[in-house]
C-alpha cells in the first residue's frame, strides 16, 4: 500500500470514529434517568388585554429532575409578524430549577387599534441540558379583543 492510500485509509478510519462518536445515542441508563421537556400547545392570547395582562407558554418536564434543566427558544413569525403583533426573541436560556416540573416563559403580545383576524406564530424549543426534547413547538394564537365573558 502506497503512503497516500495509508494516510487515505487512517483519514476515513478517524472519520468514520468520529461520526460513529458524534452521533450515538444517549447511553439507555443517562437517556432513562432524563425527563422530556415538552412545550404547552395552544395558548390563546387576547390583544386588547395586551397592556394590561401578561401572556406565557408552559414548558414541562416528564419528571423532577435532580439538576436544574435549562433549554433555548425562540420565536418564529407565521401570520403574526414581530415587532407590529409581538416581541420576538431568539436563543433566549430558560431554566427549570431541580425539584421544580415546568416554568412559565413570558410573552410580549403588542395592542394595536387594527381590527384583524386571529393570528398565530410558533415558539420552540431549540436546545436542552439535562432533558431530551419532546414536544418542541407550541402555536401561540392571538385574537382581537378581549375574551368572552368569563373566559382568561
Amino acid at each position: 500500500m502506497t503512503t497516500a492510500r495509508r494516510r487515505l485509509a487512517a483519514l476515513v478510519a478517524l472519520l468514520a470514529a468520529a461520526l460513529t462518536h458524534t452521533l450515538l445515542p444517549l447511553p439507555a441508563a443517562q437517556a432513562d434517568e432524563w425527563p422530556e421537556i415538552v412545550i404547552t400547545d395552544g395558548t390563546i392570547c387576547y390583544e386588547r388585554q395586551a397592556p394590561d395582562t401578561s401572556w406565557f407558554v408552559t414548558v414541562e418536564l416528564s419528571q423532577l429532575s435532580k439538576e436544574d434543566v435549562t433549554f433555548r427558544m425562540s420565536t418564529h413569525d407565521g401570520t403574526a409578524k414581530a415587532p407590529g403583533d409581538y416581541t420576538a426573541f431568539e436563543g433566549i436560556e430558560f431554566r427549570i430549577p431541580a425539584g421544580k416540573l415546568s416554568v412559565d416563559v413570558p410573552l410580549e403580545i403588542i395592542a394595536d387599534k387594527e381590527r384583524e383576524d386571529e393570528e398565530w406564530f410558533l415558539v420552540t424549543i431549540d436546545s436542552a441540558q439535562g432533558a431530551i426534547i419532546g414536544t418542541e413547538k407550541a402555536e401561540i394564537i392571538i385574537r382581537d379583543g378581549a375574551p368572552p365573558k368569563g373566559g382568561k
